[in-house]
């Protein structure tokens, strides 16, 4: 592999970095952390505190309602600085562990401990804690450890649920999970959550995409007639990454093969969360290559106003949005509300020196508008119930201008999305708490194109949905020496709905249930998973997963899982669409003549009555074995490395078997071949075919009543197999440095298997490291800077160099290294005129140094696309400026 280009690209940071960074770092005083909590509600008080700090603060709304706290600014231990923060409130705190503190009122020295405990026990408490890989949920139950076991009695906290684990409170699952929070977005200087999702260096950005939509030759198969962005982790299709909005399934896009989370606004998103293993277990159909959670705002306080710009800095491509954000909350609940406008301008292909010879200039990426709205609403109905809702709305227009070998055509593509989730949670004896939910999502979209050169319209509407009803349980079993055994339970019903020239449906059943077992208390526990889901179109599966936590010594930790999962066949592929056939003469060294007609039997595979290759589809079926050694190590506070090694393989892939002339002659059709076919197995095949082109020269009664030598079920049918194995790095280092903090990261995935087979017995067909195919090392480095005003942050991002195997012989394509910045300050001093307190001004630049991507020869000699859309992106050097501002003073 050829590191050099990130390795000039990396030494050229520091550089840069240092000479943005030197005017602020001189003669800045050594500190422990700098904290700027304002005086403000105590509640809003504590969670700062949180989100400034690696400690969880429990606290009861009654006990801090009407209290204020004071400000704390300045440099503190955290535990000096919690004091500072609750002195005059007459409240206490203890150490629940080094990373929960509870707060509550003074313990009363005149009452028993029974007396004591009672009232703690029967208190609802609120959790709040600034890991970003978690999700508060409105209510949630934990056993007081200081109760009378008998009293029957629990201490009410607000319990977190981490994606890739049903388990609340669990903050460490077994599976590899990577989190990014609002930070990371906003300091990465992109504007969209596309943009974002495609620096993760585990997504191949070869899916479906805008650009992907429009540039000649680089379309995701099945078409992406929305020009929608979904995401492909490993590189095994999209329709095989399970994309969740707030835990839940979002309908897909265009025919059913992705999630399109264009329509999902950057500004109204608090995280994202990916699961780097196969979690069907968990989650049911879909998550073989892994699961990407985005999760929504929902407790913002006061208001907050944002505009951005952004421009390339060659060609016409601009962008602008603006957005608006409100929110409060009050003891018992909170409400919050986000909208959104966005538009951009095209790029045209005329516009980059390696796409300027195409004869039918097209736009690389298209003109856009879209509008946004994100609600979210809780409330407390009792001391252990409560109530939430969350509703979003996104509408989109696209207009494109593309090219085809029979000339340019345009598009005009229309895209609604819209749904929500309602739910109720509420306390059980002990420690369980149940939750029912009903989940609803709907994508409606049009693609009106016109052809000049045929004088034609075409309108393509098409409509997915999904509604589902879920009911969960979990809690406390029972105790081991280890700890407490957990457990969640869930079950449901979920119906799936295409609507497009005809509509199709179906039902899944689902039931879950998950178990985390301490063995060895802070050293060893385990984690069982299985999920059962029954498909009324096809069939069922059952997946499993177990995984185990070690940490032999403090700081060190190994994380493993093995489990199965599995991909649903679309409903566009269980669809009783015509099968055909197509009758050809093909080479035949067992003919005399050399050749023999036969039959080509096309279409979908769901009929027992053709010649049977896995008829009807059944569910793509996965194992997949992961291994983590993450090393945190006291001696070197602020240091984090984790390494993971992973093992797919993917079995029973639903495939179009390949259009061959070889196939009596090649071995891997064998297995779609039937020689010398029965009157009755060519009656069957005529059956389930509406559509019949002779093109052998023969007539057809000929043909059909003994003369055909052969059918080949070319059928869409479980006949593929993927494997992929490789490895995932993070590293990760902070240190406070004067009044502010330095750090680093590195975070980078290397592939060293990535092949297919398109039949049982064909050869492996290796497509890591060829054009337009997944590349072996991407890596993303970031250097960055901050204190309580200003921060500055510098990536480089890397992709391996690969080859062109379009060309003979084949021809290298170089590695691709890319430079982001982006700086920002905040005028928050309450001593700041009106005007400028709470603004925020970040600038951006991505690809700083203004790289083109590899040349790559275009074969086609028609559409100049000298380039690998999938891989590379065209756009060049591209800054904004973003301004927000918050009215009122509040927050996270």
């Amino acid at each position: 592999m050829n590191f050099s280009r990130f390795a000039s690209a990396l030494a050229r940071l520091p550089i840069l970095f240092i000479a943005v960074l030197c005017p602020y770092v001189a003669g800045a005083d050594e500190s422990l952390q700098s904290y700027d909590i304002e005086a403000q509600p105590m509640d809003r008080a504590l969670k700062a505190f949180a989100a400034q700090t690696e400690i969880q603060v429990a606290f009861a709304p009654e006990t801090v309602e009407g209290l204020v706290a004071q400000a704390v600014e300045g440099d503190f231990a955290p535990e000096s600085a919690l004091q500072a923060l609750i002195d005059e409130s007459g409240l206490d705190y203890e150490f629940a562990s080094d990373r929960l503190v509870v707060v509550h009122a003074p313990h009363s020295n005149d009452q028993g401990g029974d007396s004591d405990s009672g009232n703690a026990s029967s208190t609802p408490v609120t959790m709040v804690q600034n890991q970003a890989s978690t999700r508060t949920s409105p209510t949630g139950t934990t056993e007081n450890s200081d109760e009378n076991e008998s009293s029957g009695d629990s201490l009410r906290m607000e319990e977190v649920i981490v994606t890739g684990t049903s388990i609340r409170g669990v903050t460490n699952p077994a599976s590899p999970v990577i989190t990014f929070d609002r930070e990371d977005i906003e300091r990465s200087g992109l504007g969209t959550l596309p943009e974002f999702i495609q620096t993760i260096p585990q997504n191949f950005t070869g899916g479906f995409t805008d650009v992907t939509a429009n540039v000649p030759g680089a379309a995701e198969a099945g078409g992406n007639v929305t020009q929608g962005t979904g995401v492909n982790l490993r590189g095994l299709g999209s329709e095989s990454t399970l994309t969740l909005l707030n835990g839940r399934r979002l309908s897909p896009a265009g025919l059913g093969r992705f999630t399109d989370i264009s329509t999902i606004p950057a500004s109204a998103v608090e995280r994202i969360e990916v699961v780097l293993d196969g979690a069907s277990a968990i989650y049911g159909a879909d998550a073989v290559g892994g699961v990407v959670n985005i999760i929504l705002r929902d407790d913002f306080e006061g208001a907050e106003t944002t505009v951005r710009y952004e421009t390339v800095t060659d060609g016409g491509r601009d962008a602008w949005r603006a957005t608006q954000a409100l929110g409060t909350s009050w003891a018992t609940g909170n409400i919050f509300a986000s909208y959104e406008f966005g538009s951009q301008t095209p790029l045209s292909s005329t516009e980059r020196s390696f796409t300027a010879s195409s004869t039918f200039p097209y736009d690389i990426s298209p003109d856009t508008e879209n509008h946004s709205i994100i609600g979210a609403y809780s409330q407390d109905l009792s001391s252990n119930a409560s109530l939430f809702v969350t509703a979003n709305y996104s509408t989109r227009e696209t207009f494109a201008n593309r090219a085809s070998t029979s000339g340019n055509r345009t598009s005009d593509i229309s895209v609604d999305q819209y749904g929500g989730v309602a739910g109720l949670e509420w306390g059980l004896p002990g420690s369980w708490l149940a939750e029912f939910s009903t989940a609803f999502n709907r994508y409606e979209s049009d693609n009106i194109t016109f052809i000049p050169a045929f004088d034609l319209t075409t309108s393509s509407p098409l409509a997915s949905e999904v509604w589902a009803w879920d009911v969960r349980v979990d809690g406390d079993l029972f105790e081991l020496p280890g700890g407490m055994v957990k457990l969640a339970l869930g079950a449901g019903i979920r119906n799936e709905k295409l609507e497009a020239n005809r509509t199709l449906d179906r039902d899944v059943h689902y039931a879950f249930a998950e178990t985390l077992i301490p063995l060895v208390e802070d050293v060893f526990e385990v984690s069982v998973a299985a999920r059962f889901e029954d498909y009324d179109d096809f069939d069922s599966s059952t997946d499993r997963k177990l995984g185990f936590v070690w940490t032999p010594v403090r700081g060190l930790q190994v994380r493993s899982t093995f489990g199965t999962s599995f991909r649903a066949p679309l409903l566009v592929e269980t669809s009783t669409a015509p099968n055909s056939i197509l009758a050809l003469d093909v080479p035949d060294l067992q003919s005399p003549t050399g050749s023999s007609p036969g039959l080509f039997l096309q279409g979908n595979a769901i009929s027992d009555l053709a010649p049977r290759l896995g008829t009807p589809l059944q569910p793509e079926e996965s194992e997949m074995f992961t291994i983590s050694i993450d090393f945190n190590p006291d001696f070197w506070p602020g240091f984090s490395a984790s390494v993971t090694y992973f093992d797919i393989d993917f079995e029973d892939r639903v495939e179009a078997p390949p259009f061959s002339f070889d196939i009596l002659q090649d071995p891997a059709f064998a297995p779609l071949v039937t020689r010398n076919p029965t009157a009755e197995q060519v009656d069957n095949a005529l059956a389930v075919s509406e559509f019949f082109f002779n093109l052998t020269g023969l007539p057809d009664d000929e043909l059909l009543n003994g003369g055909a030598a052969y059918i080949y079920d070319q059928r869409t049918a479980n006949i593929a197999a993927t494997k992929n194995k490789g490895i995932d790095l993070q590293l990760g280092y902070s240190v406070d440095v004067g009044n502010g903090q330095f750090g680093f990261n590195l975070s980078g995935t290397y592939l060293t298997d990535l092949s297919d087979r398109f039949t049982p017995t064909a050869s492996p067909l290796e497509r890591l490291d060829i054009f337009q195919n997944p590349i072996d090392l991407r890596l993303r480095a970031g250097l960055f800077w901050s204190n309580d005003r200003l921060s500055t942050n510098l990536f480089v991002n890397y992709a391996d160099s690969y080859r062109n195997n379009q060309e003979t012989p084949e021809s290298p394509i170089s590695s691709f290294s890319t430079v982001n910045w982006t700086t920002a300050y905040e005028f928050g001093d309450r001593d700041s005129p009106s005007l400028l307190r709470g603004v925020r001004v970040l600038f951006g630049a991505v690809n700083l140094l203004d790289e083109d991507p590899p040349f790559v020869a275009d074969s086609s000699g028609v559409f100049g696309v000298n380039f690998d859309a999938r891989n590379a992106s065209p756009f060049g050097r591209l800054i904004s400026l973003q301004i927000s501002k918050n009215w009122f003073g509040g927050g996270q």
